[in-house]
């Protein structure tokens, strides 16, 4: 089977031969750390796994705030800095392409194709943490489970209720 990342396939040809000798193959495990808050940033176009993106609250620990897979990338920092304030976890394991953040950066400037694509990756990103952030207000903290941290995907009792979709009532537990 051959993996693709759809947001490197969008890109115009050149682009892409820039980046390809920049570009390396990593495997990950499920559970594996992609990166850990606070260090140097490195960004990752999964190509078979899953990337979950976490953020730590002090009252409930690491929540998870996005998922991130083929169709884009993990590891972009959220704000300008040279260190990652999101923390991410392998979700599901598989491939991905780890490109330096620097690479990255240099590459946008010359080719506004790239910038553009990144932008609008991170902006659907940062919408998708929007929606899930208070949602996950009421989603109890993580806990140990084998051996990574894992979030947990109960929604805590409320007083409001909601139909139950076919999605929420196989992943509730």
């Amino acid at each position: 089977m051959h993996a693709t990342n759809r947001l490197l396939a969008q890109l115009p040809r050149a682009v892409l031969r820039e980046l390809a000798p920049k570009l390396e193959t990593v495997d990950f495990v499920m559970g594996q750390a992609l990166h850990a808050a606070g260090r140097p940033w490195q960004v990752y176009f999964p190509l078979q796994c899953v990337v979950s993106v976490l953020v730590t609250v002090e009252a409930y620990g690491s929540l998870e705030v996005a998922l991130v897979g083929c169709e884009g990338l993990a590891g972009f920092p959220l704000v300008r800095s040279s260190q990652q304030p999101l923390g991410a976890v392998i979700q599901t394991g598989g491939a991905a392409l780890r490109l330096p953040g620097k690479q990255l950066l240099l590459a946008m400037r010359r080719h506004p194709t790239l910038q553009a694509a990144v932008h609008d990756y991170t902006a659907s990103l940062i919408a998708q943490i929007a929606t899930t952030g208070p949602t996950n207000c009421r989603i109890r903290p993580c806990r140990r489970t084998n051996a990574f941290w894992a979030p947990i995907a109960t929604i805590s009792e409320s007083p409001v209720s909601r139909p139950a979709t076919k999605a929420s009532s196989t992943t509730s537990r």
